[in-house]
């Protein structure tokens, strides 16, 4: 889900962004690198115990902030994605025969399957987004963090009108909860294949923008002051704030499809610091010329919408780029 890489022709260039939402203070960030560095870094003894593993990995730490960080580091950077547990999932319908002699049988006996599950992700590093998520919140239990695990669906790149089903966590720091997606913070999929890439951008995010690409099954862990529905959830833009190379503090239209006017449509962005390269690119990954202007702190990127359903928001360091990051998709109305 981080870095998804598109091959366009060398042409015009103009638009794109990307997006992060942990402390931005020059102490916060040292901080959370040198978590990171020793969660990457950590090994211990108890190997085949969750919770004196995650104890002796948050012992270290005295704030909640810097524990529920340090788990989330160590999934990034050691959980794996499981391709083949997904596959038989999938061939499965996702469905979980449960057999018992009463109701809080089959509930006791679900739970052990869930246990087994989630110990064989911590000892083989493998898993899928349920493991992932329910290990989360089995290694924040054991060192006192209120957490929660939370199911619905996901929107990806390549979809829209339905999303995948999907689990991630919210965990209660100094009394207020904060969203995060330990799946999405240990890599991205392409072709197939997952690539290990440990993006901190999916750590504390803000609900505003952590529902562009995750919608609850309970629509109070939206987190929003009005929840949004399934509709809004479709029309909002993919972005990939998971990655923190080109911050964003703000985005327009984020709650809703690109309006056509005469025509043309427009996206206002606004950077922490501006990429380097901006460009605009259609579904079939051709240069779409637009019009840049800068006003109040916002990039504007104004182009010709033609009948375009969609397009990507891509990122290069340089003009030569044959490789664009694509870090954010725009629908537009009507389509």
């Amino acid at each position: 889900m981080l870095a998804i890489f598109t091959s366009i022709k060398k042409n015009l260039v103009c638009s794109i962004f990307a997006l992060f939402l942990i402390p931005a203070t020059s102490f916060a960030q040292k901080q959370n690198e040198q978590i990171d560095a020793f969660a990457k870094a950590f090994t211990t003894d108890n190997a085949d115990n969750i919770e004196a593993f995650a104890q002796a990995l948050t012992k270290p730490y005295t704030t909640e902030y810097d524990k529920a960080r340090a788990i989330f580091a160590w999934m990034g950077t050691h959980i794996r994605y499981d391709f083949k547990k997904l596959a038989a999932l999938v061939a499965n319908g996702f469905k979980y025969e449960v057999k018992g002699t009463s109701k809080a049988d089959v509930e006791r006996k679900a739970q052990l399957a869930q246990d087994a599950e989630m110990l064989k992700c911590f000892r083989n590093k493998r898993g899928v987004c349920e493991d992932y998520s329910r290990l989360y919140k089995k290694m924040c239990d054991a060192v006192g963090l209120e957490c929660q695990f939370i199911g619905g669906t996901a929107k990806h790149l390549s979809q829209r009108t339905k999303g995948m089903e999907h689990a991630w966590n919210a965990v209660k720091i100094q009394g207020k909860w904060q969203l995060l997606d330990a799946t999405w913070g240990s890599g991205y999929c392409e072709d197939e294949t997952f690539k290990a890439e440990y993006s901190a951008g999916f750590f504390a995010v803000s609900p505003r923008f952590f529902i562009l690409n995750h919608f609850p099954s309970d629509e109070s862990w939206q987190f929003l002051e009005k929840p949004i529905s399934k509709e809004t959830f479709k029309n909002q833009p993919w972005l990939n704030y998971g990655q923190q190379a080109y911050n964003i503090e703000d985005a327009k239209p984020i709650d809703a499809a690109l309006k056509l006017e005469e025509g043309r449509a427009s996206i206002k962005i606004k950077f922490t610091q501006k990429p380097p390269v901006l460009l605009l690119s259609s579904p079939a990954n051709k240069v779409i010329p637009c019009q840049e202007l800068q006003k109040d702190g916002y990039t504007i990127l104004t182009f010709n919408a033609n009948s375009y359903p969609f397009v990507y928001l891509n990122v290069g360091k340089t003009k030569q780029d044959e490789r664009f990051a694509t870090i954010g998709k725009f629908y537009l109305e009507s389509n």
